[in-house]
């Protein structure tokens, strides 16, 4: 069982390092290192900081019960906008939930509001038939034959990520 062995290490690879903090149940010691990332392939910086530590404080990899990971390249890619040429696929008539933003307003009584930023623009937001309730029935099955249609047009377009979020998708994944 993962929680019986005695390492575990928490990870943040950021754009320039790739900080670890681990602790060692047997010592009861915590350790933090700090590596070069390697941006062009973070999991580099991952797997050669696991490797430092292994050496550096006296454990072996297969002793690491848990790893925790975080990643502040992603958050830093959205904040700076940065990303790929990303679709999002939602339920049909969700499109545009997250472009309304109902409850994110500078100023509630503006008459009018200045519209948001959006991560994913208009015309590569698409919405499929299906339907899931709030307790996880499935109403209205997932249209696959679309979802298949839909995949060889996203190429198409050179679509290089895709979101999926469906209405109460949470509820029966």
């Amino acid at each position: 069982m993962a929680d019986e062995k005695p390492v575990r290490i928490a990870v943040d690879i950021g754009g320039t390092f790739t900080d670890l903090q681990i602790q060692d149940a047997r010592t009861g010691q915590v350790h933090a290192l700090k590596t070069p990332s390697t941006p062009q392939d973070p999991s580099i910086g991952l797997i050669t900081g696991v490797e430092e530590a292994a050496a550096r404080f006296g454990f072996k990899p297969p002793e690491i019960g848990r790893l925790l990971h975080g990643s502040t390249i992603a958050t830093n890619a959205v904040l700076e906008r940065k990303l790929p040429k990303g679709a999002l696929i939602t339920t049909r008539g969700f499109e545009d939930v997250l472009e309304i933003g109902r409850h994110m307003r500078k100023d509630v009584y503006a008459l009018k509001a200045e519209p948001r930023s959006v991560l994913v623009p208009r015309q590569l937001r698409f919405g499929v038939a299906e339907r899931i309730t709030a307790d996880g029935a499935v109403e209205t099955p997932l249209d696959e034959e679309a979802m298949g249609e839909l995949a060889v047009r996203l190429d198409k377009l050179g679509v290089e990520a895709v979101a999926i979020m469906f209405l109460h998708g949470y509820r029966n994944p």
